[in-house]
């Protein structure tokens, strides 16, 4: 009898702290900063209720050479043209000669230096009155000490106010009127 409840909960005990630990991680704010983002594809109805978005790093492309090698770079937070801070990424190097905080881990992909972020979900109720991302939105992103990063926020700017607001406050607020 205990050799079978051993068995039994052990698996449970295994489940409940792999969930603490993300819950723990993830509910952590270390450092946030918002990035400017821009609509990649319409929203894809068949695949879930995703917005797709490509984050903007810095002014220049992010291009790379060398498959899932990792990269890290600093984050600086400066004023954009619409009078918002966000940040941008300086230069990257390897993670070992990174001097600074906060910073982010980068991955090669495709060419193309990314961070796992590309997608934001939305409820099934939300997703109905949005395609794509509006210009001048942002992404904020939660920046843990070791560069690993996840969304925390997704915002777009009101026309009527000027002013940034979430991107779930937003519809709603439209849905209403």
């Amino acid at each position: 009898m205990n050799k079978n409840l051993f068995y039994f909960l052990t698996p449970l005990a295994i489940m409940f702290a792999y969930i603490m630990y993300h819950y723990y991680k993830y509910s952590q704010k270390e450092f946030l900063v918002n990035f400017p983002i821009e609509s990649f594809d319409p929203r894809d109805p068949v695949r879930g209720q995703y917005l797709n978005f490509r984050i903007i790093y810095s002014k220049s492309e992010f291009l790379c050479k060398e498959e899932n090698k990792v990269e890290c770079g600093c984050i600086e937070v400066i004023e954009d043209k619409n009078s918002e801070k966000v940040g941008w990424i300086s230069e990257l190097k390897q993670c070992e000669q990174i001097q600074c905080q906060p910073f982010l881990k980068f991955v090669c992909k495709n060419g193309v230096w990314t961070i796992p972020h590309s997608k934001f979900y939305l409820s099934e109720s939300l997703a109905k009155l949005i395609m794509e991302i509006p210009k001048d939105s942002y992404i904020q992103l939660n920046i843990q000490k070791n560069g690993d990063s996840h969304i925390h926020q997704l915002f777009v700017k009101n026309p009527y106010t000027e002013k940034l607001q979430p991107l779930e406050e937003y519809l709603q607020n439209l849905n209403i009127k």
